[in-house]
């Protein structure tokens, strides 16, 4: 099963993308956030040598990186000065 995408994964792969799509890595690091989007399908790896990985971004990572989330956090972040709704009185 396939973990739903976070926040974090979105701002990941936009990374990746507009880095030329590629992403290298080497030595011994915590490589779980470029493997979650290995699970999403978003990221291919290739083992380059016994320590090094290379992480290559396929269709779906692209299309995920150009995807606008229009959710809450995307809302609040575009415009923080709106107000909330007025209400009017219930007595008059």
């Amino acid at each position: 099963m396939t973990p739903p995408d976070e926040p974090t994964d979105r701002e990941l792969i936009r990374k990746i993308v507009a880095a030329g799509g590629r992403k290298y890595t080497a030595g011994t690091i915590d490589r779980q956030k470029y493997q979650r989007l290995v699970a999403l399908s978003w990221l291919t790896e290739a083992s380059v040598k016994i320590s090094d990985v290379v992480y290559e971004a396929t269709e779906a990572g692209k299309a995920a990186a150009l995807r606008v989330n229009w959710g809450g956090e995307a809302i609040a972040a575009a415009w923080p000065t709106i107000e909330p709704t007025r209400r009017w009185p219930t007595a008059l």
